[in-house]
């Protein structure tokens, strides 16, 4: 999700139910307690760090997610084509040195999170990580990486994104919130999940009308503490387990939304991992 590289960041690993707490009312306020209703820790308790997922989940459907499906509906509403897609390819290789073979576990974690992706939109391969790393990435993402690249520039060439593996791309609209589904070794096309938008348009709407200040739009800070340190509990599997509760999703390895808007002449990606 692409909220766990942020969540790794702010908190000493593993949060506690206590900074999950905090979490919500200092970002949250007056809104936390129906935030936790949502996204009680009761919810996560298959997980290893109930606290930890329940965090980034918060984090990445308020920040990511939601935002990601209101610039689709706006793009739609004005006509303007735009492509979704869903990723969820969690990198073989870390992608930048501090994710090392010494942080193994965090890698494991941190799953198909925020810049997971780039190694793939800029065919950075092998020598992972880069300048001059020894982990190669396997034959599937290498063929990934050929056919995001191709799919990026097909957009910025001819305002449509599908060529080569990517050819049945369909565009998204407000009625059927189809996608490109990237996986972990699979690219499949479908409907993708907005459900949890549902509570953060309106928590986002009530946010607007009682405030003028932008700052108030986004999550504070995450709470200043310890930086993340590995815990002694062996890291999860990262393949997929998902339960749905409360018009949310809770997934283990959950992937990442990004949008690509044509706007006349101009090809823009807004890249965010849901």
């Amino acid at each position: 999700m692409e909220g766990t590289i942020f969540v790794f960041a702010g908190y000493k690993f593993p949060p506690s139910a206590q900074n999950y707490s905090s979490y919500l009312t200092t970002n949250f306020g007056s809104y936390a307690p129906l935030i936790n209703q949502t996204y009680s820790l009761d919810r996560f308790n298959s997980t290893p760090y109930p606290a930890f997922y329940a965090m980034v989940e918060v984090f990445t459907d308020y920040s990511f997610k939601c935002p990601t499906q209101r610039a689709l509906l706006n793009a739609n509403a004005r006509s303007v084509p735009v492509w979704a897609y869903s990723w969820g390819q969690e990198p073989t290789c870390p992608w930048y040195s501090a994710l090392g073979s010494t942080h193994a576990q965090f890698l494991a974690l941190l799953n198909a999170t925020h810049t997971s992706e780039l190694p793939f939109v800029f065919a950075a391969t092998d020598n992972l990580p880069l300048p001059n790393g020894n982990c190669t990435l396997n034959a599937f993402e290498q063929g990934l990486s050929a056919d995001v690249i191709a799919a990026w520039t097909s957009m910025a060439a001819n305002g449509n994104p599908n060529a080569k593996a990517f050819s049945n791309w369909p565009a998204f609209t407000s009625n059927s919130s189809m996608g490109l589904i990237v996986g972990n070794g699979s690219v499949t096309t479908g409907a993708l999940d907005f459900t949890a938008c549902e509570l953060w348009d309106s928590i986002n709407a009530g946010i607007l009308a009682n405030t003028t200040s932008p700052a108030a739009l986004s999550p504070a800070p995450l709470s200043p503490v310890p930086s993340p340190q590995a815990s002694s509990s062996p890291a999860p599997h990262s393949t997929n387990s998902s339960s749905h509760s409360g018009g949310g999703l809770v997934t283990k390895g959950s992937p990442s939304f990004g949008i690509l808007l044509f706007w006349s002449m101009l090809s823009v990606v807004f890249a965010s991992r849901l």
